[in-house]
Parts: structure tokens; C-alpha cells; sequence
């Protein structure tokens, strides 16, 4: 993540020297000017992309920030999977002992299947906190992305924003690592589903400890995944089609200017 932040505001910089020197073009870092101060002149011109430059810092270093800080919270969640898997393995390992489990294993099938269990109330209670805590910053971030897709797509093709190429593909990266990280729930879901029906031996327990899973895998068949909204899934096929809807707009825009 960090790589990318600063590949992309170094990239967006440096297309100023490198128009001034190959093109001998003066361009700004940014598209918009400061009241009061003339872009003709040299020190007008110096002053502007100065200013320019420290927005583009300031404003990588926030999203840098924020993007890290989802990413790291959210990349975290096959980590209950897997480990879900194993404590379904050391009950298989009892299981399959061949022990009576009406009297023998019992006990220690108990336990392991309780620490199962209130392993996955954790995961739910995880994803419910990751969901109402990015509420808002995923509609804001959906959002802005799509803004910020749209308006530097139509000013690449009108050609007044050299630099907004390397922006362009910012935007593109960003919109699919959250759409990618929503996928990423969805398919670790899928695998809670999965582990309850697959990964523990249900037909040796005890018939109560079969209606505990059953009820853990139709709780995991109703985990819901991260939203935009409430309404848009976070996935990569929404990512998709905003694309789409993105080149779609863009090009209604161009047949309106024409």
C-alpha cells in the first residue's frame, strides 16, 4: 500500500518537470488556481504548484492512512476461517479415535465444540463491528472514487489533465482492492458454511451436539457480507459495473459536448 501511494504522488509530480523539460509546456500538478496570484508569471507559476504539491502530500498521506487501516482490518478475516478449520480438526483427531463419545470423549468433545462455536459468535460480532464502523466510509469512499473516476476520464479525453492519467489508474486500483477485500469476506463466509458441513465429522456426535452445528451453520448461512450502503454488495462484480456505469457516463458527457 505504501508503495503505490508514493509511486502514485511521485508520478503525479513529476509530470510538471517532465512536460517543462521535454515539451517545454507549463502544466500544474493540480486544476486549480490561487485568488490573487498570477499563474503567467514565474513566481505566480512557482507558488501555484508549490501549493498543488502540498495538497497532493497531505492528501496521499490521508488516504495512505485510511486505506491501510481498512485494508489491515478487513485482510484479517480468513484468519478466522483457517483457524475455525483447525479446531475442527482436533475434533476430528477425538472423533476418530474410536472412543465412545456417549461416555469417554464427551467431555473433551464438549469443550472443543464450544470453543467452536463461540469462535464463530467472535467472527459475527467481528464483522458486524467492521461493518458499522465503515458504514458511512465505504458510502463516502464508493462514492468519491466514482466521482473522481468519472471527472478524470473526461478531462484525459479533452486532454487538460496530463497527469490525470497516473490519478486514473489510482482511482481503478483503489476501487478494486475494497471491492476485492468485500469479495474477500463473501468467500471466508462461504467457508464458515462450508466447515460446518465439511470439515467436522458431524455424524459421530451426539445427536444434541449435531442440532449446535446445524444451528451454527444456518447462523453462517445468514452472515452477511460488507455493503454499500446496505443496499450494494462489496464485490467485485459491483466494482464491475460501476466501471461500467463510469464509461457509460463519460461518453454521454463527450455526446453532449459534440
Amino acid at each position: 500500500m505504501a508503495i503505490i501511494h508514493f509511486s502514485i504522488t511521485m508520478s503525479l509530480i513529476a509530470v510538471v518537470p517532465f512536460y517543462r523539460v521535454v515539451f517545454n509546456e507549463r502544466i500544474f500538478v493540480m486544476q486549480f488556481l490561487l485568488p490573487g496570484i498570477d499563474p503567467n508569471t514565474a513566481y505566480g507559476y512557482l507558488m501555484m504548484n508549490c501549493m498543488h504539491c502540498i495538497c497532493i502530500l497531505f492528501g496521499s498521506f490521508g488516504n495512505f492512512a485510511a486505506d491501510l487501516c481498512f485494508f489491515t482490518i478487513v485482510s484479517h478475516v480468513p484468519l478466522f476461517k483457517d483457524l475455525l478449520r483447525c479446531k475442527c480438526q482436533d475434533l476430528n483427531d477425538i472423533l476418530e479415535e474410536g472412543k465412545d463419545v456417549e461416555q469417554e470423549g464427551i467431555g473433551d468433545c464438549q469443550i472443543l465444540l464450544k470453543d467452536i462455536f463461540q469462535w464463530h459468535q467472535k467472527y459475527m460480532i467481528y464483522i458486524t463491528t467492521v461493518k458499522d464502523n465503515y458504514f458511512w466510509v465505504l458510502i463516502i469512499e464508493m462514492g468519491t472514487v466514482a466521482l473522481s473516476l468519472a471527472s478524470t476520464l473526461f478531462c484525459l479525453i479533452l486532454g487538460t489533465w496530463p497527469g490525470g492519467l497516473t490519478y486514473l489508474a489510482y482511482c481503478l486500483m483503489m476501487l478494486y482492492i475494497y471491492c476485492g477485500l468485500g469479495t474477500l469476506v463473501e468467500v471466508t463466509n462461504d467457508g464458515f458454511i462450508d466447515s460446518g458441513y465439511t470439515d467436522v465429522i458431524w455424524y459421530k456426535l451426539p445427536m444434541v451436539e449435531r442440532k449446535m452445528i446445524q444451528m451454527m451453520v444456518m447462523m453462517a448461512q445468514n452472515t452477511g457480507g460488507l455493503t454499500i450502503g446496505s443496499v450494494v454488495p462489496l464485490t467485485m462484480n459491483t466494482g464491475l459495473q460501476l466501471t461500467k456505469a463510469i464509461y457509460t457516463m463519460t461518453m454521454m458527457l463527450i455526446n453532449f459536448l459534440e
